[in-house]
């Protein structure tokens, strides 16, 4: 059941030590204290179909404590796709390497940068997530979302608070979703990446109503070319374009992010919550990538399901 859903297991919103000490005692992982501004690494992504590319960035600095329990990697990315369309929404989960070694995953940027500059979340603070049980003992969760499950110590902080209450299912001591940001300061936003959310067999109507509801719950509306996708999904490697499918049939809703680690048949992605909201189990589908469109703001990858 593992292989074949996506394990959104949010622990990553807290993670803890055991994580960042598996990081640092492996050689397959890079800790965040062996991280040097001046560190030349290899990050992976797919600009194109479902092809993936690698290009290179250069370690700037390590933000301790920018969230509670929380560490940031600052790096510049380097190359011609990059340079011309700097860190895009969809890029959320694109592997880090050094030497040979995961890092992190890119999950964060500024808006309206004039370099390809990205925040990095160490991969010490992803590996408690792929330890997560995906439900209950019987492989389903049940909760009053019905396959969503929201445990008791997060509901006040939980971004899906929003949600639920359009939902019907208002709890005690639910609040209002929270954005997105890691930190505003001045001005000068350092955001976790929305995932674009492709929105496809409806009319323009409907993605706009998406946006209205799911906006600052993470994600990016998008209208898509039509309700199917574009044939199978290449081999899910590190890099590989992924998809979370809400809504399937004659109407698609697919967010789309990058794979950052496959382990025992699960896997890593996003590089950041992507509700807030505890467990749930979403089918993982791959993604096509048509283009990567360069805005001043943001860009975004424009991509399907498959």
């Amino acid at each position: 059941m593992a292989s074949r859903w996506l394990c959104l297991a949010l622990a990553l919103a807290t993670a803890g030590f055991s994580g960042a000490s598996r990081a640092a005692e492996s050689e397959s992982f890079v800790g965040v204290d062996e991280i040097r501004p001046g560190d030349r690494c290899v990050a992976r992504s797919v600009f194109s179909g479902t092809t993936v590319e690698e290009f290179e960035m250069e370690i700037l600095g390590i933000v301790r404590g920018s969230a509670p329990g929380r560490d940031l990697i600052i790096a510049r990315a380097e190359g011609e796709r990059v340079e011309r369309t700097g860190i895009a929404q969809g890029m959320s989960g694109s592997p880090v390497y050094r030497e040979g070694r995961l890092l992190g995953a890119i999950s964060a940027t500024w808006p309206f940068s004039r370099e390809p500059i990205a925040g990095i979340t160490p991969i010490g603070e992803m590996l408690p997530a792929i330890e997560s049980p995906a439900g209950t003992e019987d492989g389903s969760s049940r909760g009053a979302l019905g396959l969503m499950l929201i445990p008791e110590d997060e509901r006040e902080r939980s971004r899906m608070a929003g949600v639920s209450r359009l939902a019907g299912v208002e709890s005690a001591g639910l609040d209002h979703a929270t954005s997105g940001a890691v930190g505003a300061y001045a001005g000068r936003p350092l955001s976790a990446m929305p995932l674009p959310l492709v929105v496809s067999g409806a009319g323009t109507s409907v993605p706009d109503a998406a946006a209205a509801l799911l906006s600052e719950l993470g994600f990016a509306p998008v209208q898509g070319i039509s309700a199917g996708g574009e044939g199978k999904a290449g081999e899910l490697v590190p890099g590989s374009s992924v998809g979370v499918r809400f809504v399937g049939g004659d109407m698609n809703w697919t967010a789309v992010g990058t794979l950052t680690h496959v382990e025992d048949g699960r896997v890593l992605a996003f590089g950041h919550p992507v509700f807030g909201a505890g467990a749930v189990e979403l089918p993982l589908v791959g993604a096509h990538v048509h283009a990567v469109l360069p805005l001043v703001s943001v860009s975004f990858k424009y991509a399907s399901g498959t």
